[in-house]
């Protein structure tokens, strides 16, 4: 099937990544019943032995309705730095199943639980371009600051500017401003006790803590 490139958020103030700076980066398509269309981001976790994407419960959102899209009107990308240019690196799926989390509330502006997790098969085959992130440990502290990421809109205007390379930016994670954030874009922080990068978590209308929903990703892998 074929998805309209209709974009979802901004990364107001945002700068271009390197082709290997965000290597989780996932971009998701999808197309509802009322075959309105959306494009958000992605993050690319393994856990437990298997892959999946983590993105926003609002993205994958079958609107007007408050239950998740058919994951067949879903395609995931990866490996995909500049939107215009092709690449030997981009790989695609289609999910064979997308789950919000139980506790998402669609129409409140309760956004604690704003996920979902989509399960593909067969697993994208990891390069320097494509790599999985590390969820947040038990013992996990909320960062001061994040780097968010996404093809969301660089400026704050009724013209938008909507770049084709991937943009980051980093952010504090008290600032819950709304229009900042290309929505189900990864969050990412760093371990300064290992020294990795983790998920710390994902844009939504404000910055959603990925460790509140781990649970969620343990019933359901």
């Amino acid at each position: 099937m074929s998805f309209k490139d209709d974009f979802t958020g901004r990364i107001i103030g945002g700068i271009n990544a390197t082709s290997r700076q965000i290597p989780y980066q996932l971009r998701l398509l999808v197309r509802t019943t009322a075959k309105k269309r959306k494009a958000c981001g992605a993050a690319l976790v393994e856990a437990f032995g298997v892959q999946f994407a983590l993105t926003a419960g609002h993205c994958i959102r079958d609107d007007p309705l408050t239950t998740a899209a058919d994951s067949d009107n879903m395609l995931l990308t990866a490996g995909k730095y500049n939107l215009k240019i092709s690449s030997s690196s981009k790989q695609l799926r289609n999910p064979v199943s997308a789950i919000m989390h139980e506790l998402y509330k669609p129409y409140t502006n309760d956004r604690t639980y704003d996920i979902a997790i989509l399960f593909f098969e067969p697993p994208f085959k990891l390069s320097s371009k494509v790599k999985t992130i590390e969820l947040p440990e038990y013992d996990w502290t909320q960062p001061d600051k994040v780097e968010i990421s996404g093809w969301g809109s660089t400026t704050d205007a009724s013209n938008p500017n909507i770049p084709n390379i991937l943009q980051v930016l980093e952010i504090q994670t008290m600032d819950n401003e709304e229009c900042k954030r290309d929505s189900g874009g990864p969050a990412r922080a760093l371990n300064t006790t290992n020294g990795r990068s983790y998920l710390a978590g994902l844009s939504s209308y404000h910055l959603v803590m990925i460790a509140k929903s781990v649970r969620m990703i343990e019933n359901e892998h």
